[in-house]
């Protein structure tokens, strides 16, 4: 299957951080359960609900998804190969057997698209927009003797675009959580962003909880800013019942891993519904036995 590609990488956006509020203040509210939901957040979700619904289920067109994009000049592009094995174990033979719809959420800035754009190219790419609204690729892999259609939508971290975000999440398969190793605040955010995720869905899906651009922590560390170790992931990770990987756009690393675990868990869920499913269905058609029988 042909790639589609619409994506961009999330670069910081200083018009959208909070800078009303400190990392305590946020680590209280967080922490203690606290969420501000309004009644217009609540139509937006509904518009938006709409409009998912009217768009093509495989191949959406950008111009029903993407609000905008904020451009700036564009930077260097960087061929790196993101593994050796992906030419060959993990190269689709044939149509897909299985379609899954991958939601890409996090702060903004903490290289969601970077993430799309390095799994399904190669290619690490610098200095380009931020996401403004919700874009898309489309990645066929074979996973497990299976071919697997990944539809990966890729969403803004925006605070502003907050309940477009949580109207995907309804009809995700599975959703890759992204913080940024360097940014304490999105690390902080992520109970936020699992809270949003099991509100808007019926059963918890799949999540990926990644500790992203850790080719940058070394050098941030060195200057004085505060980062975050792995084992902080992991215990968040466990807390949140997700499954976490530290994970770099620009070497590659784990790229392709988070993609591979989070479609085996998709794969192994959708497994066991149409076994129970099945099961349920053999039970209501199994024929009772009658005990009416009558003596002459």
């Amino acid at each position: 299957m042909e790639d589609l590609d619409s994506g961009r990488s999330t670069m910081r956006d200083n018009m959208d951080m909070d800078s009303d509020k400190s990392l305590q203040e946020e680590l209280l509210r967080v922490t203690t359960g606290q969420t501000g939901h309004s009644e217009s957040d609540n139509e937006e979700s509904h518009k938006m609900d709409e409009l998912e619904c009217n768009a093509p289920l495989m191949f959406p067109t950008a111009k029903n998804l993407v609000v905008g994009r904020k451009l700036i000049s564009p930077g260097n592009s960087i061929e790196v190969p993101l593994t050796p094995v992906m030419s060959g174990e993990f190269e689709p033979t044939g149509a897909p057997d299985r379609t899954y719809k991958i939601v890409f959420a996090g702060d903004a800035a903490v290289g969601k698209s970077c993430f799309i754009f390095r799994f399904c190219k190669g290619v690490f790419i610098n200095n380009l927009g931020s996401t403004l609204g919700v874009d898309f690729q489309v990645k066929t892999i074979r996973v497990d003797e299976r071919n697997v259609a990944l539809q990966l939508w890729d969403t803004a971290g925006q605070e502003r675009f907050r309940s477009m975000t949580k109207t995907y999440f309804r009809r995700a398969d599975g959703v890759m959580l992204l913080y940024d190793v360097t940014s304490e605040r999105s690390f902080l955010n992520v109970r936020q962003w699992v809270q949003s995720i099991d509100e808007a869905t019926e059963q918890r899906v799949p999540i990926i909880l990644c500790g992203n651009k850790v080719d940058l922590r070394a050098e941030a560390k060195s200057k004085g800013v505060t980062c975050i170790d792995m084992v902080e992931g992991e215990f968040l990770s466990r807390d949140c019942g997700a499954i976490f990987l530290e994970t770099s756009s620009k070497t590659g690393t784990n790229i392709l891993d988070a993609i591979i675990t989070l479609s085996r868990e998709m794969l192994t869920r959708e497994d066991v519904e149409v076994q129970t499913s099945s099961m349920r269905i053999s039970q209501d058609n199994k024929p009772t036995n009658s005990c009416c029988s009558s003596k002459i």
